[in-house]
């Protein structure tokens, strides 16, 4: 398999779909041990979240200036978006479709949102 490169690499009017499939190669490319193993892919993911939770209470402590804290959110986000897409690559689910039959049911329900009392 030939290297990924930056001309690989989506475009901002990349489809849910075409960056799936990019997804799909970059674990190959990179040869990645998550590639076929949904449990190692998963127990990865929730780690990236856990990362994504820090560089969120960080931000709001204002342990870090402004930019870094924008670009430790920015990297946390993507790795969260990189293993759950490979995670559904790995469990045969086209992302997109799974979205879209999802909120079908999403929008044939009554939202109640509770507000809290602070808010009122």
């Amino acid at each position: 398999m030939m290297k990924l490169s930056k001309k690989d690499l989506p475009d901002e009017a990349a489809s849910l779909r075409e960056i799936q499939r990019y997804v799909a190669k970059l674990v190959a490319d990179r040869n990645l041990n998550t590639a076929n193993d949904a449990k190692m892919c998963f127990i990865q993911l929730a780690e990236e979240v856990g990362e994504l939770a820090r560089a969120l209470r960080e931000r709001e402590g204002g342990k870090f200036d402004a930019a870094t804290q924008h670009a430790n959110l920015n990297n946390e986000f993507a790795d969260v978006l990189i293993l759950l897409l490979g995670l559904a690559n790995i469990m045969e689910i086209d992302i997109y479709d799974a979205l879209i039959a999802k909120e079908k049911i999403n929008l044939s329900r009554n939202w109640n949102i509770v507000k809290d009392k602070e808010e009122n």
